[in-house]
This record gives structure tokens, sequence and C-alpha cells, in this order.
């Protein structure tokens, strides 16, 4: 149930206020129920570097950055179709707008905006820089990267991962597996405590 997946006549029409609180619930909904997921991962007997672990992990970091995205963004109706194409339809959101940002010179002023408010907010919430380590994983078949989400399977129909790290490898990367889980739990919750404060004050 990930953002990009809404009906064409959702994703293409200008992003009203009552759209994006709408999707913002959709998001939060979805968040707290993978916050449950990744809360089980820690005290369960899954593996802390398997493929579900870290695919729930980095699917639920994606959803949070982009619900807090939703609550920050301020552009003008003209600037909603950018607001998709450069943030919310793409996998490692802060990571693409970031470069994105950096290469072109031409992206709306709300952009550029939005992303030093994410920059400043994760900053608060992700001193550690867990959450922007498991946001730059996006999804890729080369075998000599390393994802979050693993996107093809091998000839047995087996999950393949593009590097088939340890956990050992994961936590020189990331931190400990149980560290990130919370640092997405912390960040979840925050997002929803946003997106209640911003329905309170309307």
């Amino acid at each position: 149930m990930l953002l990009v997946s809404q009906p064409n006549v959702l994703r293409d029409a200008p992003l009203s206020t009552t759209r994006l609180d709408r999707r913002s619930a959709r998001c939060a909904r979805v968040g707290r129920s993978t916050r449950s997921r990744d809360a089980s991962y820690v005290t369960s007997a899954v593996p802390p570097c398997s493929f579900d672990a870290h695919r729930f992990r980095g699917r639920a970091c994606e959803k949070g950055i982009k619900a807090l995205g939703q609550i920050l963004w301020k552009g003008s109706p003209a600037d909603d179709g950018r607001f998709r194409q450069h943030f919310l339809h793409r996998h490692s959101p802060l990571k693409q707008l970031s470069q994105e940002v950096a290469a072109d010179a031409g992206l709306p002023k709300s952009l550029r905006l939005l992303l030093r408010q994410l920059d400043a907010e994760l900053g608060e919430l992700d001193g550690a820089g867990l959450l922007r380590k498991v946001d730059s994983t996006t999804p890729t078949t080369d075998p000599t990267d390393a994802s979050y989400r693993y996107p093809f399977r091998g000839p047995a129909g087996e999950e393949v991962a593009p590097v088939d790290w340890s956990s050992a490898d994961w936590d020189r990367y990331q931190g400990n597996s149980v560290g990130v889980a919370a640092a997405i739990d912390r960040f979840l919750r925050t997002v929803e405590n946003r997106r209640q404060r911003g329905r309170a004050m309307t």
C-alpha cells in the first residue's frame, strides 16, 4: 500500500489540503501497522539481516518520509505535479530529491524549500543519520550494491538481494538493527503527532 500506488484519477489531480490530509492519514495507518511488525522483529526469531526485516523497515522509513513531506509541502497547485514526480513517486525520496535539487537549477523553489525543511526535521530527529542510511538504499539489481529492497527473484523463485550481507555487514553500515528499528519507530510516532497537530489547527 505505497503512496505511489494511488489510482491515476487521484494521482493526477491537484493536491488539495483535504486530499493531502487523507493520504497522510492512510500513510500513518500503514506506518502504525508497520511499527508493530518492526517491534515483533526485534523480539522474534527473525534474523536481523533477513529480507522481511529489512523490507518492512525500509518501507516504513520511506512512507514516513513521504508523509512528513506531505505535511510540510506548501507549494502552489502549479507545483503539485513536480512534487509528485520528484518526491512522492520515488523510492529513496530524500536521496533522490537531494540529488535532483543539486543537479537541476530549474526545479521550483518550493521543492528546494521542502528539502531544507526535511533536512532540518531529520537533523533534530536523526542525529546518528540512521534514517538517511535507510533512505539511501534504493531498489537495485546491481550485484555489487546493497539495498533494503530486493527487487528480483532467482532461478528457483527465491528473493535475491543485490549483495548478500551478513548481520555484521548491516551493523557496520547502519548501526545495530535494534537501534535502526527504534529510530524508525520514533520517526513514525513524530510524523503521526505532527499530522494530528496539523488537523487540530485546521
